[in-house]
């Protein structure tokens, strides 16, 4: 659920000055009409997003309240445009925030989600009104429109919550699985209705895999990749009925279970023992999009163009298959959790960004200061406690202090309060972008390292040399080294001195393992 705060009445001055631009005899108590309504949006000022959607929040409450079904329709369409254009300001806004959310941002998201969920909610009750009754008068032409556009609405609302790493909304889900029944049993779940762009089994499965591929866990670059390939390929994906489906897809992965009154997305079957099937429950079988996956990795790594395989210019990157490839895990059989919640809570310092992680393991981690190298002053550090702990990572919540610059890919530091060790880590997933985040975290090595390294020309501050943090013992490369540096300052073969207790060592960069936000990690090989 989004963050429940409330908009302070002295904000919503803007908003009333923005109804007061409808024409005499459109009052709340006379509900609205069509040409009202029109001269209204064109006089639409460029206001700000929060008042804008406040405001046609405001009208869409008068919408409702217009006893004829066609102009209430009709206004509903009218208000989509502008409904979504309000949406993608917010979205602009998620997209470039850093966490946790400011609180001005959270009552902006806030205003969005209503704006979304009412619209949609309006939308949704003219359907059911429709399809609980006689169709005629022309009404069955506008009912899909009427479903796909709720459709689309609530997906919004996913999509929205997902940019500010929040859970979906139960409610929109809630939505989803009726709005869709309703598009079944009406026999136009798989028609694009006119004035629309998707059909409702289109829009809906998009949903369901969108949710299925974790957003807690994706950058927000990786949201919006996620998206475009949903757009084009997620239509392979099938829906079946789960009475005649859920016993011979238990045990095959890619399908999912679908409950029609469930408050989320749905789950594997694989994680599932013997599910109790009801009417109208679906299994979402996604055999045929991993056959496409496979096929779209395998082209890549041979070489293949990606237009030739439905896939964006930048999927040539090794981060684009690596995103191709987590998406194949996720979608066919999703991992389950390996270790138990503790119920003990130890607390834990944490920096946040490499400069900061950097100076952590430098200076106040181990009791001394690297003379020859500068900037090793104690960095600002934030209070976490361990909700869980495994031999690959943690599971944080935050108490209070600082938080840095905190966004899935970035670098962070972890030092346990009794202890002057520095866990190395990288967010891989945050959850609750407002005053209490979670995150998940992936050590990268158990033992870390800070030295310089020599620039061959000077550095954009010009100096001469450029921090980096050795890592030793790194799993993922059967117990060999790694270097993090800043983003542009490594390359492969590049010699990085370093000191390991009383040792003298240098190392050399192999191939890089890993591009975050603001740092490059390489491989590091010891030569002398």
């Amino acid at each position: 659920m989004l963050f429940r705060l409330f908009i302070p009445t002295g904000r919503l001055a803007g908003v009333f000055l923005l109804l007061s631009l409808l024409p005499s005899g459109t009052g709340f108590g006379s509900g609205l009409n069509p040409d009202a309504l029109r001269v209204w949006l064109e006089a639409l000022p460029d206001a700000a997003a929060e008042e804008t959607a406040a405001a046609l929040t405001q009208q869409l409450r008068r919408v409702r309240r217009t006893v004829n079904r066609h102009a209430r329709l009709r206004m509903l369409d009218m208000l989509v445009a502008p409904t979504l254009q309000v949406t993608t300001r917010f979205e602009a806004e998620l997209h470039q925030a850093r966490h946790p959310l400011s609180l001005s941002l959270q009552r902006r998201i806030v205003a969005a989600n209503e704006l979304l969920k009412q619209h949609a909610a309006f939308y949704r009750e003219t359907a059911s009104e429709l399809s609980a009754g006689w169709l005629g008068l022309g009404f069955s032409r506008v009912l899909p429109r009427a479903v796909a556009q709720a459709m689309e609405l609530e997906r919004r609302r996913l999509v929205l919550a997902f940019r500010a790493y929040s859970p979906g909304s139960k409610s929109a889900w809630l939505s989803l699985h009726k709005l869709y029944r309703i598009a079944r049993s009406g026999g136009y779940a798989a028609r694009c209705a006119e004035g629309t762009i998707a059909s409702p089994t289109h829009l809906y499965v998009k949903s369901l895999l969108l949710a299925f591929a974790e957003p807690a866990r994706l950058a927000a670059n990786e949201l919006d990749r996620v998206l475009f390939y949903l757009d084009r390929h997620a239509a392979l994906a099938e829906l079946h009925d789960a009475h005649g489906a859920v016993r011979e897809m238990a045990e095959r992965e890619g399908c999912f279970l679908i409950r029609r009154r469930d408050d989320g997305p749905g789950q594997s079957l694989r994680k599932r023992q013997s599910p109790r099937v009801a009417g109208g429950d679906l299994v979402l079988d996604c055999a045929p999009l991993m056959k496409q996956l496979r096929s779209q990795i395998d082209g890549i790594e041979h070489g293949t163009q990606p237009s030739r395989l439905g896939l964006p210019a930048i999927a040539r990157r090794p981060v684009y298959v690596a995103m191709l490839r987590n998406l194949l895990t996720l979608w066919s059989t999703p991992p389950q959790r390996r270790h138990p919640r503790q119920q003990f809570r130890p607390r834990i310092d944490l920096v946040a960004g490499f400069d900061d992680v950097w100076a952590l393991i430098n200076g106040p981690a181990f009791g001394r200061r690297n003379d020859d190298a500068p900037g090793s002053a104690a960095p600002a550090l934030g209070e976490w406690a361990i909700s869980n702990e495994g031999p690959v990572g943690f599971a944080l919540q935050y108490l209070n202090g600082a938080t840095g610059d905190l966004s899935v890919g970035a670098l962070t530091g972890l030092r346990p309060k009794d202890r002057s060790v520095v866990y190395v880590c990288v967010v891989r997933r945050l959850v609750g972008g407002g005053l209490r985040p979670e995150l998940g975290l992936q050590k990268l090595a158990p033992v870390a390292l800070p030295t310089m390294v020599s620039l061959r020309g000077k550095g954009s501050d010009g100096s001469t040399a450029s921090k980096a943090i050795v890592l030793l013992g790194v799993p993922g490369l059967a117990g060999g080294g790694a270097v993090i540096a800043r983003s542009g300052v490594l390359q492969s073969g590049t010699r990085v001195p370093f000191r390991n207790g009383e040792q003298r060592l240098v190392g050399q960069t192999g191939v890089p393992m890993e591009r975050g936000p603001n740092y490059d990690i390489f491989a590091l090989d010891i030569v002398a």
